[in-house]
C-alpha cells in the first residue's frame, strides 16, 4: 500500500494484494479518502496526528 496526500481534504491510496510466492494478483486498485464531518456533512481537514504518520510510512 501507499500513501500520497493529494490535498489537506483527500488521501490518495494505491494498493496491490498478491501472493508473492504463487506470483498471484488478487486485488490492485486506488481509492480516495475524505475525513466528513458527521454534523454538516462536509469534508474537513485531515488531521494532523494522521497527516505526520502518513507521511512518515
Amino acid at each position: 500500500m501507499s500513501f500520497s496526500l493529494s490535498s489537506l481534504l483527500r488521501i490518495n491510496v494505491k494498493y496491490l494484494f498478491k501472493d508473492a510466492e504463487a506470483n498471484i494478483l488478487y486485488a490492485e486498485g486506488n481509492t480516495t479518502l475524505v475525513m466528513v464531518n458527521r454534523k454538516t456533512d462536509k469534508p474537513v481537514r485531515i488531521p494532523d496526528e494522521l497527516m505526520s504518520r502518513l507521511v512518515s510510512n
